[in-house]
């Protein structure tokens, strides 16, 4: 993906409740996911912000938003967008009638949006920090390292039980723009793009669905030079550019995205845009989508494709727009709390994805650990890189890719001859349906995507280097290619041959960073013979000056990527309950903070360090430290999360300037364990909790679930590092898996996780100091969790049954479920009962 073209996913009127179009809140977050992977990978852009434009919710109930908060947490997560940048402005659903009428009662008008401020606050209290004293301006969200900026405006100040219509408060969208005005030179550094749920044009269909003071919006906007208005309220497109006071303004509506066809226009199918920022042409492009309930998807009947409604070459605008360099927003104070307690202008904790953070960042913030990184911090050989999700394995070929590119660039300066041209391909950008079908797609796959990303890698380097040696090797490696294009041979052992003939003057070799392999490519591409993985890394090795770093899950079940003979085995991994990692992973983590800090310091010769957010006292029962590195379980990216939550935590404390005590980290804990749950759904969380409960009685926080396992399966599978359950020892025979509820969880609902050294009684304090690890492993049946009492049981007959435990039942319902967990005795045709969740089957009885 280009770094330069910036992705903005704008949804409205979702409309969670009665009205709401889609049957399961996965289903439309998987169709939406599959569809914005695809755009990103045709046109180019990284996925960066998701707006709600209003009407999330139906009546603005609080169990409405709850469902919404599921939503936006899942897609977010799976498309790879921090927290930070999820935005949202109300509509006149979100406004709950009850609320607005007790306001009036109490005197404060915001009581209307309760619920919906609750919503909001969730994903980035910074952005909302202040939402009830917004009395003098509206959210305006700066991101200067991009050139954007944000104006959230509300235009439901009058929306109630009684008054319906938009209106804005003027005086507050004045001094909002206020913000934003030009530099020095006139230039517009920032991108300006306002977002309101109600539109702002007349000709539509009633005087409710336009703010009624638009006239006086518009004005406002065109002589504060906003280049784009996105709205939603009316369910279809709209899209259209508008010369205003001698300055054009992009309108942009994107539909509904989830309302129910009683809701939408004879024909109007459900709808959402995709605009691309563009910072190298300085233009701003849109997309739009429409959903074919007809169409077949990789997860089913139904997905989205492109909406006809419009001309799609119309709709790129160039702007006036000159986006400042990213590396000098550093010197840009974004907040002022954080200037004032921590001497920082930004949280650099929000970025939690490695792909997002700029290649001269990449360099300061890569930590070495030289236990771990040792064989893959080279620029030659082969590596297998491994580690659960979360554990730095992005980060480490961004490192290489970053590091191997400025030691490039310096050997072809200094005219000698350089150890390798990195390349970094991620296998992410594959869609699933390229790879749907028998393993040697995956072969064929895999080579065009490599094959492509090495020629735009030398393209873009002809670029920026500016050197005629490199530009007549180029040509001639590329008239090489055409002469052997109609030769037998693989795409990789032809550029292969060229690179050798005409490269390796400038280059030893290229140094390939395979980024996502095994998430990707189905497993029979591991597991088939050699026609399949085997194959194509030997073709890389003996095809040309090719080095390979792969990352890899470590418990993966393509056991061939753990073989070192693909490449020095690289482990990630720490493992937080042994004292030798433990002390491994808290000095890496140590630095690694510290880095980030240092990174957005005022001060930079007296950086804050990790001390400054939590305390930190070594080998202390009080120490704060190592209840973040427990949560953390040897993860990065969870432990990014958990400082910056921490951050926020200290930021909310009126007065005090200390940092986080032992008891404050842990409620923090609690609170981001509270919202990993928040995306489950109520059956799940009804069984994680009576589970929990069992444990607690039985003083362990691991457990079996004999023939109960597809019952747990969400709680460990569905949502990887944010899972509140892990797998700890898969079964074999009769002995069922091993599970563990993971550290946060386990402090929310008070499970235990230590005993007093040389006891068996509880360690409260849950130390080094005065505890050790429970390895207690307790056995749960069906009788021992009170889930099973209040859940509905359905009658229906087995259908089918595959191997052992598997089986399809026809539920007396009329739908279908399957199930991994069959009792012995079952066969086709038996007369069963079971309880459901979706469209899964478990503890099944005979009837």
């Amino acid at each position: 993906m280009s770094n330069n073209r910036l992705g903005i996913i704008q949804l409205a009127d979702t409309q969670f409740g009665n009205k709401h179009a889609f049957e399961s809140v996965e289903k439309f977050v998987s169709s939406l996911h599959e569809d914005i992977v695809s755009l990103a990978s045709k046109h180019r852009f990284q996925p960066l912000y998701l707006i709600g434009a209003g009407d999330l919710a139906e009546t603005g109930t609080a169990e409405e938003f709850s469902i919404a908060n599921k939503s936006f947490v899942l897609l977010k997560e799976m498309i790879g967008i921090d927290t930070a940048n999820v935005l949202f402005v109300p509509g006149n659903h979100d406004v709950n009638w009850s609320l607005a009428a007790a306001g009036k009662i109490c005197g404060n008008k915001r009581v209307k949006l309760a619920n919906y401020d609750h919503f909001v606050s969730t994903f980035s209290p910074k952005n909302y920090r202040n939402i009830e004293q917004l009395d003098s301006h509206y959210p305006v969200i700066l991101d200067r390292r991009n050139g954007l900026a944000f104006i959230l405006i509300d235009s439901c100040e009058k929306e109630d039980d009684e008054h319906h219509g938009g209106w804005v408060d003027t005086q507050k969208l004045v001094g909002s723009l206020r913000k934003l005005e030009p530099g020095p030179t006139g230039s517009q550094a920032l991108l300006k793009l306002a977002v309101m749920h109600h539109r702002i044009d007349t000709g539509i269909h009633t005087d409710s669905s336009c703010i009624q003071n638009q006239r006086e919006v518009e004005a406002i906007l065109a002589s504060h030079k906003v280049h784009a208005v996105l709205t939603g309220h009316i369910h279809e497109l709209a899209h259209y550019a508008v010369e205003s006071d001698g300055w054009k303004i992009v309108y942009s509506g994107c539909g509904s995205s989830g309302v129910d066809l009683s809701q939408r226009g004879d024909g109007v199918p459900n709808q959402y845009s995709v605009h691309v920022a563009d910072l190298g042409n300085a233009s701003f492009e849109t997309y739009f989508r429409a959903y074919n309930p007809k169409k077949r998807s990789m997860s089913g009947i139904g997905r989205w494709a492109d909406d006809t409604t419009y001309d799609q070459a119309n709709c790129k605008f160039s702007m006036d727009w000159v986006p400042e360099k990213r590396v000098a927003a550093n010197i840009f104070v974004e907040d002022r709390l954080l200037e004032s307690r921590l001497a920082i202008r930004k949280n650099p904790f929000l970025i939690s994805n490695a792909e997002k953070i700029q290649a001269d960042l990449v360099l300061k913030l890569f930590v070495n650990d030289e236990t771990r990184h040792r064989g893959a911090n080279r620029l030659s050989g082969d590596a297998i890189i491994r580690g659960k999700r979360g554990a730095g394995k992005t980060m480490c070929l961004r490192y290489l890719d970053a590091f191997g590119s400025m030691q490039f660039r310096k050997a072809v300066e200094e005219r000698v001859t350089a150890e390798c041209f990195p390349v970094f391909v991620s296998l992410a950008d594959v869609h699933p349906s390229e790879v749907d079908g028998p393993a040697h797609h995956s072969y064929r796959v895999a080579e065009n995507l490599i094959y492509d990303r090495i020629l735009d890698a030398f393209a873009r380097a002809d670029d920026e280097l500016n050197s005629h040696e490199f530009r007549a090797a180029l040509y001639r490696l590329r008239q090489r290619l055409k002469v052997l294009e109609n030769q037998s041979g693989s795409k990789m052992a032809k550029l292969g041959t060229a690179i050798k003939e005409h490269m390796t003057r400038i280059f030893d070799h290229v140094l390939i960073l395979l980024d996502e392999i095994a998430s990707v490519f189905p497993k029979q591409f591991f597991h088939a013979d050699q026609s399949n993985f085997s194959q194509w890394m030997n073709t890389l090795r003996s095809c040309g000056p090719f080095n390979t770093r792969i990352t890899v899950y470590p418990h993966d079940n393509s056991d061939i990527l753990n073989e070192d003979r693909f490449g020095s085995i690289v482990n990630l991994e720490y493992n937080i309950r042994n004292p030798v990692d433990l002390k491994s992973f808290r000095a890496y983590a140590t630095e690694l903070v510290n880095r980030y800090l240092e990174s957005v310091a005022i001060d930079v010769l007296n950086p804050p360090k990790i001390a400054s957010v939590i305390q930190c006292m070594g080998d202390h029962e009080d120490d704060a430290l190592e209840q973040i590195l427990y949560a953390s379980d040897g993860s990065s990216r969870r432990l990014m999360r958990l400082i910056e939550k921490c951050i926020d935590h200290l930021l909310s404390k009126v007065s005090q300037n200390s940092p986080l005590s032992k008891n404050e980290v842990i409620d923090v804990i609690a609170m981001y364990s509270s919202g990993l749950t928040s995306s489950m759904t109520s059956t799940e969380i009804s069984l994680a909790q009576s589970i929990a409960k069992a444990c607690i009685k039985r003083a362990t926080f691991r457990f079996q679930v004999p023939l109960l396992s597809q019952a747990v399966k969400n709680l460990h599978s569905a949502r990887e590092e944010l899972n509140i359950i892990s797998v700890v020892e898969l079964g074999s025979g009769q002995r069922g898996n091993t599970y563990e509820f993971n550290y946060p969880y386990c402090l929310e609902r008070g499970i235990p996780t230590h005993h007093q050294k040389d006891s068996t009684r509880i360690c409260s304090s849950r130390d080094a100091i005065n505890g050790i690890w429970i390895d207690k492993v307790t056995k749960l049946r069906r009788e021992d969790l009170d889930f099973f009492e209040a859940c509905d049981r359905l009658d229906g007959e087995i259908i089918a049954i595959s191997g052992e435990s598997w089986g399809e039942i026809a539920g007396s319902d009329g739908k279908r479920y399957l199930s991994d967990s069959l009792p012995v005795s079952i066969n086709e045709g038996d007369r069963v009962s079971f309880v459901a969740n979706e469209d899964v089957a478990f503890d099944i009885i005979k009837l």
